[in-house]
């Protein structure tokens, strides 16, 4: 982690010539854009999943839990579901017109068994060649479905997201665990699926039996890093955090962890 994140100020002083760079955790920042200093960040990317808890700005490390499973997985689960139903996509370019799919019809039901029941949710998608094609209710509610049911994609060794929230948060003091509880931050680009934030407060209330639950899905949420690194970056507090060229060529690399707010 210190040497990528070495590697990582050496490439914007280097490369793109910054006159001075600061590195913080993604999910910090998210944190930081969402308004709160204390919370469980549930950071859904691409190709990988993290909760990450923090408590009075502070990253508790031991807390951290990673899944190498993202929005990647989910649009390939999509392509095998269009597959299924006489759509074939197989070329990179088909594999972008499924991810626009999933981003625009895919979402999180209460009860997918229900929800199947309902042919009448099927929509159309009209490709870029003016054809449209049939997505239909199964390929819209199964796409994200791997998030919490891993076992759909043949995952079994893999948590769902609510066992990885619940895990992260055991491990952490139990004396911060309420206030975990109580400002679980969504953040990430498959994270936007609409009904996710509600399915998931729903399954973690089921699992713990707590209702002392709550779980934020602020609408910027897909690029909150990049709201709370600006925040952070325009705080009255903040100018003495830089760390500067010159700083960097005289005391090397390890500067920018000796420089660290957090």
């Amino acid at each position: 982690m210190k040497k990528n994140t070495e590697t990582v100020v050496e490439i914007m002083f280097e490369k793109f010539k910054v006159p001075a760079c600061y590195a913080s955790v993604q999910s910090l920042l998210a944190l930081f854009a969402s308004g709160s200093t204390t919370g469980l960040v549930l950071d859904i990317g691409d190709e990988v999943t993290h909760t990450v808890p923090i408590a009075n700005c502070r990253t508790i490390r031991g807390g951290i839990l990673r899944m190498n499973k993202g929005g990647s997985d989910l649009t390939d689960h999509l392509v095998s579901l269009l597959r299924e139903g006489g759509i074939s996509f197989e070329t990179t370019a088909e594999w972008d017109i499924a991810r626009n799919i999933k981003e625009q019809l895919c979402y999180v039901p209460y009860d997918v068994r229900a929800e199947l029941q309902h042919p009448e949710f099927n929509q159309s998608y009209t490709m870029p060649d003016g054809q449209k094609i049939n997505v239909n209710v199964k390929m819209r509610v199964l796409t994200p479905e791997p998030l919490f049911d891993p076992s759909v994609l043949g995952l079994e060794a893999f948590k769902s997201i609510h066992k990885l929230v619940a895990d992260s948060i055991a491990r952490c003091d139990p004396q911060i665990q309420p206030a975990l509880w109580n400002n679980i931050i969504l953040c990430g680009g498959s994270s936007m699926f609409p009904g996710l934030k509600e399915r998931l407060e729903s399954e973690l209330k089921a699992l713990t039996g707590s209702a002392q639950i709550r779980v934020v899905a602020p609408e910027f949420r897909k690029y909150a890093g990049w709201l709370g690194g600006s925040l952070l970056a325009n705080h009255s507090n903040f100018g003495n955090h830089w760390v500067f060229l010159q700083e960097w060529r005289e005391y090397g690399p390890s500067i920018v962890h000796r420089k660290s707010v957090f």
